[in-house]
């Protein structure tokens, strides 16, 4: 009873740690490739003064890594804004279902 019991709390842990691209991952992925963005443009003396990510699409999932493609509009200090397309982002889901940017893609 407890082996099953233990096998059956292995499965739902081993799905909900892989269960990349969900609705609710979308908003988690958004959200740390813009504090990646605005971490990146804070160090940057010619980074955008204002950035931000939107229309997020999971292209791509491999167990606890998920590939996405995003836009990204930034404003700079000289009130230029562009809007651009990115592919590739690499973001990695940990165990307690937070996403690290490893590539903001290109």
């Amino acid at each position: 009873m407890m082996k099953n019991l233990l096998k059956t709390v292995m499965v739902i842990v081993a799905i909900s740690f892989c269960s990349c691209g969900s609705g609710e991952d979308k908003y988690a992925i958004e959200d740390a490739l813009q504090k990646e963005w605005d971490i990146s443009n804070s160090n940057s003396a010619v980074g955008a003064v204002d950035c931000n990510v939107f229309s997020v699409k999971v292209d791509k999932v491999e167990g606890n890594t998920v590939y996405v493609s995003y836009s990204l509009k930034s404003q700079y200090a000289s009130g230029d804004k562009k809007i651009v397309k990115l592919k590739d982002a690499k973001l990695t889901k940990d165990s307690n279902g937070n996403y690290k940017v490893e590539s903001t893609g290109y």
